[in-house]
């Protein structure tokens, strides 16, 4: 059987690895989407490089053997200025090729060697029909523990030949050796350069292969913070325990102990991005020789010498340099015209800009972006200003976009500069609103310039070299006194502001930190010359004291880690307070003064209670229905809350957002969610309540409900419920949610259903687009394909009208509706699907065709043992990455050979997996040839 490497996604792996005409940081990129591993032939190169490789050539040339080894002096430059040198630090030899002479000598090897000397890549060729004598296997041996990648490529009688067999044996050695142990990379370059990108890319390509995953961004500024490192701790917790982490860490060295015992026990990938040195690895994460085998640290800094210190931890480092003129100019383009070239009467105009920019990617598309769409006379103008700006200073040519705005989105972008990375839109949105600016047009515009960026989860996002500039401007407004600037975002400024009580009319926005500070909590006098403060934030404030109406323009109070000193704050003006945040305050308790100051909140449109774990009886919520946020999720509350808590929606008539999650509560009181009419959210995952089926049974009536989570929802113990009261007729419903029956119908207007009940009206749910049913004993009933013809067929047109593009079921296994037999033909999923992922479903006997999926581009089905047929995979046109599971069971997985875009084709180890699971089809003899296969293909069996 031959295995053939396709050659332009091996030669984008060099190019990404040893950067030999890599171009630039976008075609890494590219590299990465198209090739982000070798085979599993392709094996990491040992700590150790060659003493003398120039031993191995004389000696295979001494016994006659042709191996030719490519290697050009270390030092050695291709010439072209386009590249990105992403040095190797210990291998002589950077690529180990072994092959069957009289197979590949004169075909497929040579080209590939051809190409890889081209590129400048040191390489070894090694043939093993010239060798002579069993001395030179000690220094292949070495030449391969000592090589960066090994490529054994494999033909028809590769393995007849014991020299190609000890060859692959031991280069399977070296590979589990590498996976045996963690390892580090760093990325170093200018700000703005992309290693921040490159390393998200990775991080979304490979982050699947590990236990736990935790991406760290912006260490630089979070460690210039009171108390950063525990932040970022907190932060790697959260993300490897897989729960918002809300108890106190009190010191580094605490929360160094947390991580060691708790998270270093799993198979970990870490992104450390934008570290400085003010980061201690160490400190902050203790011995990385501690870690689980194969766990990964990518570390990206604008400080080479600070990596070179993780030496010790065998971190290898890679440059990543500058974009060359060409993809410059054609990054440039994307952004200013939508195209990869300027036209004719904007060339000249367009490469002198780009010459500007001088290859930074993020002032490409500033600059591009800004420049869409404008008449010629402004690309001149801003050529000009351009031109002016010092040759070295980002933040100046940056600054000429930030310029160009107007007056309410320079104050939105300088917000979120100073005060909202991270923060999700929909908040902040009704903060500008009543600061009576126009959110949606400013966001848009600033999205439009590559100014701001909007996550996955909705959360503002900047670069960092964006968000320097911004903070730079506001420094500018004072340079000597900070209580004179609109924002003061540094806690050691904030906390100082306060302390001296200093201000002016110009701060509209503080940031501060009360923890083992001597301002004795947040009392009055600290604001009285804050008569202009609009945005106030601090962590371990006790609210107390006669405030005198003293902040009548506070629109938005963040207080985490409240302290409740057993004191009432008075005259506290919540008249305008729109936002109110006391997450993670855990020491605030019923009995704070601060609840009847909330009560007149009349404008009131957001409420943060997570996470209060003290609290056992909720606020009595505005009576003025302004609230349309409530976020009352909880991961760890007092058994006492079990039996006391209520929430009253009585009053909640505006409510778009509902959060429970975790939350245990008594009763639900004041009416039925089907009430609230313009809930767009409702969150009550793992949601602990005794009358839940109650409050959600007319769910279905609401018009406008968008996202419904579910899983885990339970009834509360009867144990919890001996002083409940008697006219409660809920109470007599000892049921829990185990019975998979959920709530009756589901709202039609649902886009996002993540639940552990039985879906009942799937077939009307036409406009859902992500799907998760988890732990569900019912089961995902399956529509049956039906007679195109009839008027009254909706439920069996499902699989064409749907717009579902996401499906995850877990532990739970498809079934047939009720009352039909349908042949297997007859069961099909939605067209529209780009995503299925169907693990740990042990009951799971069967899965509908995947012919119709024309739009799938992600399929993984693990741990699913029941399952002994996949049918339809040659319909899967658009398919780019296949998961599966490496078992011998698995006798149909036919049509592989038509998957002409698949990009990865990643085998969960197991025991080895028969040729036969992947033949093309029953009859035929031909040999999966995927552009990138991620596991052991090498271990397939042959006939």
């Amino acid at each position: 059987m031959a295995i053939v490497l396709l050659l332009q996604p091996i030669v984008l792996l060099f190019k990404l690895l040893f950067g030999r005409r890599a171009q630039d940081a976008p075609q890494q990129l590219q590299a990465i989407n198209h090739s982000a591993i070798v085979p599993a032939t392709v094996v990491a190169d040992s700590e150790d490089g060659i003493k003398n490789s120039n031993n191995i050539s004389q000696q295979s040339d001494a016994t006659g053997s042709a191996s030719s080894p490519s290697a050009p002096p270390a030092g050695s430059n291709s010439g072209d200025d386009d590249s990105i040198s992403l040095p190797l630090p210990f291998a002589e030899y950077e690529v180990f090729l072994s092959f069957r002479g009289p197979d590949t000598r004169h075909q497929f090897t040579d080209i590939l060697y051809r190409f890889l000397v081209r590129l400048k890549i040191r390489t070894f060729r090694d043939d093993d029909e010239l060798r002579t004598g069993e001395g030179i296997w000690p220094n292949l041996v070495k030449a391969i523990g000592q090589s960066k990648i090994h490529v054994p490529v494999m033909s028809e009688t590769y393995a007849h030949s014991k020299w190609c067999l000890m060859e692959l044996s031991e280069m399977a050695k070296r590979r589990k050796q590498e996976k045996g142990r963690a390892a580090m990379v760093g990325l170093h370059g200018l700000g703005g350069i992309g290693k921040t990108t490159i390393a998200r890319a990775v991080y979304n390509k490979i982050s699947a292969r590990f236990d736990r995953r935790s991406f760290l961004e912006n260490i630089r500024e979070t460690q210039q913070q009171k108390d950063g490192g525990i932040s970022l701790q907190k932060k790697l917790i959260s993300n490897s325990m897989r729960i918002d982490y809300v108890a106190p860490i009190n010191s580094v060295e605490e929360g160094r102990r947390i991580i060691q015992d708790r998270v270093s026990q799993f198979k970990v990938l870490i992104i450390l991005d934008d570290v400085d040195e003010s980061f201690k690895f160490e400190e902050i994460l203790g011995n990385s020789g501690n870690f689980a085998c194969g766990s990964r640290f990518i570390i990206t800094s604008r400080n080479m010498k600070l990596l070179s210190t993780f030496n010790e931890s065998r971190c290898k480092l890679y440059e990543v340099r500058e974009m060359g003129p060409q993809l410059s100019l054609q990054l440039f383009c994307k952004y200013a015209f939508k195209t990869d070239s300027p036209p004719q009467d904007f060339t000249t105009l367009s490469e002198k800009i780009v010459t500007t920019a001088a290859g930074l990617p993020l002032t490409l598309k500033v600059v591009g972006s800004l420049l869409f769409r404008e008449e010629k006379s402004i690309w001149e103008d801003k050529l000009s200003m351009l031109e002016k700006a010092p040759q070295k200073e980002v933040k100046e040519r940056l600054k000429i976009s930030y310029d160009a705005l107007e007056y309410e989105t320079k104050q939105i972008f300088l917000d979120v500069a100073c005060f909202f990375i991270g923060m999700e839109m929909k908040i902040a949105s009704y903060y500008w609103r009543d600061c009576k600016f126009h959110p949606v047009n400013s966001i848009n515009i600033l999205l439009q310039r590559s100014m701001l960026k909007i996550g996955d989860d909705n959360e503002f996002q900047m670069h960092d070299q964006m968000r320097d500039m911004g903070r730079a401007i506001v420094c500018e407004e004072n340079i000597e006194e900070p209580w004179m600037r609109s924002r003061v975002w540094d806690d050691k400024e904030g906390t100082e502001l306060l302390l001296n009580k200093k201000g002016s009319k110009q701060v509209k926005a503080v940031r501060a930190d009360y923890h083992r500070s001597f301002l004795g909590g947040m009392k009055p006098g600290q604001f009285q010359n804050l008569p202009e403060l609009r945005y106030f934030e601090a962590e371990f404030a006790e609210f107390s004291g006669d405030f005198n109406n003293l902040v009548p323009n506070l629109k938005w109070l963040r207080l985490h880690f409240h302290y409740n000193d057993g004191q009432e704050p008075t005259n506290f003006d919540m008249s305008n307070l729109v936002i109110l945040d006391l997450k993670g305050s855990i020491f605030l308790t019923d009995d704070w003064g601060g609840w009847s100051q909330i009560k007149m909140a009349k404008k009131l449109k957001v409420l943060d209670l997570s996470h209060c774990t003290s609290l056992i009886k909720l606020p009595d919520f505005p009576k003025s229905g302004s609230l349309e946020m409530l976020n009352l999720s909880a991961e760890i509350r007092s058994f006492a809350s079990f039996t006391s808590m209520e929430l009253d929606i009585g009053n909640l008539w505006n409510l778009k957002v509902l959060n429970l999650k975790e939350c245990a509560l008594k009763r639900v009181t004041g009416g039925t969610i089907g009430m609230l009419k313009c809930l767009e959210e409702l969150d009550l995952t793992n949601l602990q309540c005794n009358n839940w089926k109650q409050r959600v049974v007319d769910i279905g009536e609401l018009p406008s409900l968008k996202v419904l989570k579910t899983i885990g929802v339970k009834h509360i113990p009867s144990y919890f419920e001996s002083n409940t009261d008697d006219d409660e007729e809920e109470d007599d419903d000892d049921e829990v949610e185990s019975e998979g029956e959920g709530i009756e119908k589901l709202p039609p207007s649902l886009k996002v259903l993540h639940t552990s009940f039985r879906v009942a009206n799937l077939s009307e749910l036409l406009e859902l687009e992500e799907l998760v049913v988890e732990n569900c004993d019912f089961g995902l009933e399956i529509p049956p394909v039906g007679d195109d013809t009839n008027a009254n067929s909706t439920a069996h047109m499902w699989w064409k009208v749907s717009k579902l593009k996401s499906l995850t079921l877990h532990k739970t296994k498809f079934i047939v509706v009720a009352g039909t037999a349908p042949s297997f033909d007859q069961l099909r999923l939605p067209s529209s699907l780009t995503t299925l992922n169907i693990s740990n479903c042990p009951y799971l006997e069967w899965i509908p065709t995947l012919e119709n999926l024309n739009n799938l581009t992600e399929l993984t089905i693990t741990k699913c043992s029941k399952v002994l047929e996949v049918r339809g995979i040659q319909g899967l046109t658009s398919l780019q990455s296949l998961v599966i599971d490496d078992r011998d069971d698995l006798i149909h997985l036919c049509g592989l050979a038509d998957l002409m875009r698949l990009k990865t084709f990643e085998i969960k180890e197991s025991a080895p997996l028969s040729r036969e699971a992947l033949l093309l089809n029953d009859d035929s003899d031909d040999v999966f040839t995927p552009k990138i296969i991620l596991y052991h293909i090498d271990e397939l069996q042959g006939n």
